[in-house]
């Protein structure tokens, strides 16, 4: 199991066998995750913009016009201020 030693500034070198399993590369960014039984997950935080490749795809979405929605908020602000009166 790989180990690391805390500083006296609290820094740790983290050990490359972990830095090539989960590919990070200086100045990526790392996210700690504390559990509920005391565990903690490190995973790296940095985004690889080729991952995000379709998430937002909206091919199968009509698009909407900025009139349409202009209407669709007035509408909803309109229902709130009627539901709050």
């Amino acid at each position: 199991m790989p180990t690391s030693t805390l500083t006296s500034k609290g820094q740790t070198t983290i050990p490359k066998r972990i830095r090539d399993f989960l590919g990070l590369k200086t100045g990526d960014r790392l996210e700690f995750i504390i559990e509920s039984e005391g565990r903690v997950i490190l995973r790296s935080a940095t985004s690889d913009l080729i991952a995000l490749d379709g998430l937002l795809d909206r091919s199968s979405t009509p698009p909407v016009s900025v009139e349409a929605m202009d209407e669709a908020v007035e509408e909803a602000v309109s229902q709130s201020f009627r539901e709050s009166s």
